[in-house]
């Protein structure tokens, strides 16, 4: 596991994360083409379009990802619960490695929730992400 420091670990970390969704979720897409290698699922497209910054301008994945699912087939709600549930792994993550190297005996920092939150795109903002970081404190005894 690499740990990351200073604003360039931040830079890296980013980079490495959007990596790893990327390589992820192209080996689900390409788990779901046909034997003829027509198209897979949709929707794991979209999401890509959905996470990745397009140089900054979210509204070109959020395009991208609306075409996408318009001319997806189906829609699964399992789906949508384990991106769910892989985001909220993903935010905790990215929250529990910022703690591990900032010092402070309170971590609230609206600042680096932001920063999750722009990284993940799509739906999330500040106050999704404190959710997320408050329910999993709450389950483990800890305060907000």
């Amino acid at each position: 596991m690499s740990v990351y420091h200073g604003e360039q670990g931040i830079k890296q970390m980013i980079y490495d994360e959007r990596k790893a969704f990327v390589d992820q979720m192209w080996e689900r897409y390409k788990g779901t083409l046909d034997k003829n290698g027509n198209a897979g699922d949709l929707r794991i497209l979209a999401e890509l379009c959905e996470k990745l910054p397009f140089f900054e301008n979210s509204e070109v994945g959020q395009e991208i990802s609306r075409l996408l699912h318009k001319h997806s087939s189906s829609s699964n709600d399992y789906y949508t619960a384990q991106r769910y549930q892989l985001e909220t792994k993903q935010i905790l993550k990215l929250w529990d490695d910022f703690k591990r190297d900032d010092g402070r005996k309170k971590y609230d920092s609206v600042g680096f929730r932001r920063t999750i939150a722009s990284i993940m795109g799509r739906a999330w903002n500040e106050k999704s992400v404190h959710e997320i970081i408050k329910a999993r404190n709450k389950k483990l005894g800890e305060t907000d």
